[in-house]
This record gives structure tokens, C-alpha cells and sequence, in this order.
């Protein structure tokens, strides 16, 4: 007698109850502070000023439901943890926390920009600023392909710019003008590791889109984003806003 294949029994509510419990442990996103969080310096200073004004992220994560995103961010903080293992497994001497037991926070001058890093390594007697992220395949081919972090991908060069500059403005952290950087590819585990010098010019310039974020009037599109559908701008988060007829309306005080 044939034997009937089991009926599967497909389990979403595991999914739903995750995701509500991801959900109301981190409560609603966090609003917008009186900084700009330099982990979106890379953004370009009209897109940043607009985030700050309230405006809608079109391409926001957390977008409901967000439970997914929560978990996607989990992820990414394990495999840092990770990573850290692995680089003092390797030898290499580590600070994650200072000592409160909180991940570094920088600040640049004024406090327009705040930052809490990875933490920081010592290389060749040396101490960098650790980065770490992680890239599916396909882009971490890209990555090697290039063989540098920052033509890879300019808006997480521009975050440990800003990272690596603002501890030259904060007195209780260690100056820094090197960055180690770890990506680690999430299909197969591969290791690209890069020493990045901090460029004292292009600090100065992500200060600048700082103050341009915080300030009361919209700035300028930069010259370089001429349509839409331009490299800069089509991955933006306000992309159709900014665009659009929208952008200048004026807010109420």
C-alpha cells in the first residue's frame, strides 16, 4: 500500500509572534535628535535635513510591520560579536566598551554629529578604530572587485570618516586617524579586512553637511545629482519627496 506524504504544516503564527515581540521590547523608532547620527553622514545634506524634518523615509525598514528589520539588525549585531571573537581568537587586542560598558561614543565639534563605533583595535602596536559589516555575495564580490572599501561604497567611507575625525573632538575618547575595516560576507563566511587612513578635508566637508542637515532652510540639491534615477539619488530615502513639488513647501514654525 502506497504511503500518503505527510500534509506540511506550515507555522506563520512562530514568524508573527517573533516579530511582536521584537516589536514591543524596542518600542516605536527612535525620533530625531538635536544631531545628526553619524552612521547616515554618507547621506547628502538635503536628504538629512529632510529625515529631520519628519519627512517619510520611503524606503524605511521600519515601515510596518518592521519585526523583520529588528531581526535583520539582530543578525547584524551576532555577527559583530562574532567578528570580535575571531579577531582576538587571531591575536589581536580589542576594546569594544569603555568603561561603563558602552560602546564608544564620539562626538564632533559642537556635538552636531554622534557616532557609537564598533570599537577599537590595536594593529602593529597601533591603535585603529574598528568597523565591521557584513554584505551578501554578491556585493562582497563587488567589494573585493573594487579592492577598496570607500569607492565600494562612499556612504560607509564617509561614516568612518566622520567616526575617525570626531575622535580628535571628543576628550574622553583616544584619537584615532586609522580605521581598520572587517566585512564579512553572509553567504560563505569570507573575511575582507582594509587599513584606512582619516582624510582631514573630507572631515571637514562632513562637518559642513552636518551643520546643512541642522539647519532651518532646506539646502540646495548637490550639483552633481542632475535627474532622479542618478546614482546619488535612487536609492535615497526621500528620493520621489525630494523630486517632487513637495520639497518646497515650506513647514510652519
Amino acid at each position: 500500500m502506497a504511503m500518503i506524504p505527510p500534509v506540511t504544516r506550515r507555522r506563520q503564527d512562530v514568524e508573527i509572534k517573533v516579530h511582536s515581540a521584537l516589536e514591543a521590547d524596542r518600542g516605536a523608532p527612535r525620533v530625531a535628535q538635536d544631531y545628526i547620527r553619524l552612521s547616515s553622514i554618507g547621506k547628502c545634506p538635503r536628504a538629512l535635513w529632510a529625515l529631520r524634518q519628519g519627512i517619510t523615509e520611503e524606503r524605511s525598514p521600519f515601515a510596518p510591520p518592521w519585526g523583520r528589520a529588528l531581526m535583520t539588525f539582530s543578525i547584524g549585531h551576532h555577527v559583530e560579536n562574532a567578528v570580535v571573537e575571531w579577531l582576538k581568537a587571531a591575536g589581536f587586542e580589542v576594546e569594544e566598551f569603555d568603561e561603563n560598558g558602552d560602546q564608544w561614543t564620539v562626538r564632533m565639534l559642537d556635538g552636531i554629529g554622534v557616532g557609537h563605533t564598533d570599537g577599537m583595535i590595536r594593529v602593529d602596536g597601533e591603535w585603529h578604530l574598528l568597523e565591521i559589516k557584513t554584505a551578501k555575495a554578491k556585493k562582497f564580490d563587488e567589494l573585493v572587485k573594487a579592492d577598496s572599501y570607500e569607492a565600494w561604497s562612499p556612504s560607509y567611507g564617509d561614516q568612518i570618516q566622520g567616526y575617525m575625525g570626531a575622535t580628535h573632538d571628543t576628550p574622553d575618547v583616544r584619537s584615532l586617524s586609522n580605521t581598520m575595516v572587517v566585512v564579512v560576507c553572509k553567504d560563505d563566511s569570507r573575511l575582507y579586512s582594509e587599513l584606512i587612513r582619516l582624510r582631514p578635508e573630507k572631515y571637514e566637508e562632513l562637518k559642513d553637511r552636518a551643520r546643512l542637515g541642522l539647519g532651518e532652510v532646506m539646502p540646495d540639491r548637490p550639483p552633481e545629482m542632475k535627474t532622479q534615477y542618478c546614482q546619488a539619488c535612487k536609492w535615497c530615502d526621500v528620493n520621489k519627496w525630494c523630486w517632487s513639488a513637495l520639497a518646497g513647501v515650506e513647514f510652519d514654525d
